[in-house]
């Protein structure tokens, strides 16, 4: 369906779904934008509120807890741009016993999986690189446990 097939014709909306509804829901869809803007903030003043997307365009222009509300030129853009320059990744967890290898090589095991995986999920493996390394101990275990969790990340390959 293209934007001058008939059938986008906003006539046959209106006629079909009753204004009171359609204004009950776009209320809705405020209250909820709003209550998640305050969720967000990280002080109880309001913030100014930048709107991007293809949505961007539906909302007032002001809004409850925001200072201001911003809508960038090209904001329609942003979720295209974001969705392209996203980077690609991947996370590996594994158990280790530090009694049967050492630190080093136990994070370097896990590093070389991740950046693989990443590769194997569309990363260029030129860009990619090691973004977190985390060590969970598991005292539980005996050997002197460990849970390695390494996060590699890289440029989309296109």
């Amino acid at each position: 369906m293209s934007i001058d097939d008939p059938m986008c014709n906003p006539e046959l909306a209106r006629s079909k779904i009753p204004s009171w509804l359609v204004e009950r829901a776009y209320a809705k869809m405020i209250e909820i934008l709003e209550d998640s803007i305050d969720r967000i903030k990280l002080k109880p003043e309001p913030e100014t509120v930048i709107l991007v997307g293809g949505g961007s365009a539906m909302w007032p222009k002001t809004l409850r807890g925001a200072r201001e509300v911003i809508r960038p030129e090209h904001a329609q853009y942003a979720n295209a741009i974001g969705a392209a320059t996203a980077l690609v990744g991947a996370v590996v967890e594994k158990a280790y016993s530090y009694e049967q290898i050492t630190r080093e090589r136990a994070i370097q095991d896990a590093s070389e999986e991740a950046k693989k995986r990443a590769v194997e999920a569309g990363a260029d493996p030129s860009t990619v690189e090691v973004a977190e390394v985390e060590e969970i101990a598991m005292p539980y275990l005996p050997g002197n446990a460990v849970k390695v969790r390494v996060k590699a990340v890289g440029k989309l390959k296109l």
